[in-house]
């Protein structure tokens, strides 16, 4: 598949943007876009940054989008000061990650709860 094929199922069925909306964001005319949609005008890698922007994923997300892939990529960030747990997706296992995210939201919380637990009997002993 090529590169505008992709920003343009991208467009259509993830993101549900019109043509029209992308080439105005782009300060461009609906036709120019259609240009670059279908191939007839030459793709520059800035323009490819500026299209990735609008649809609110990386470049890379752009170029290997529905490439055979593997399985997902997680980062996950626990430490202290990061409340948060992130989770990125790749693959077609979707409900994987969700269920991934699900299952480390109440890991964390344990690991709150029993940093909790810690600090009380600390500080019974201290008393």
């Amino acid at each position: 598949m090529e590169i505008v094929e992709k920003i343009k199922e991208i467009r259509e069925f993830e993101k549900k943007y019109t043509q029209q909306y992308v080439a105005d964001q782009l300060g461009i005319d609906k036709r120019t876009y259609n240009y670059i949609e279908n191939g007839q005008t030459e793709l520059s890698y800035k323009r490819l940054e500026q299209i990735a922007k609008i649809l609110e994923v990386p470049v890379n997300y752009i170029i290997n989008y529905k490439e055979a892939t593997s399985g997902i990529s997680n980062n996950f960030y626990l430490q202290q000061g990061n409340l948060g747990v992130g989770v990125q997706y790749q693959g077609n296992c979707f409900d994987q990650v969700l269920s991934l995210q699900g299952r480390l939201i109440i890991l964390e919380d344990k690991i709150c709860q029993l940093e909790k637990q810690i600090q009380g009997h600390s500080t019974k002993k201290n008393s």
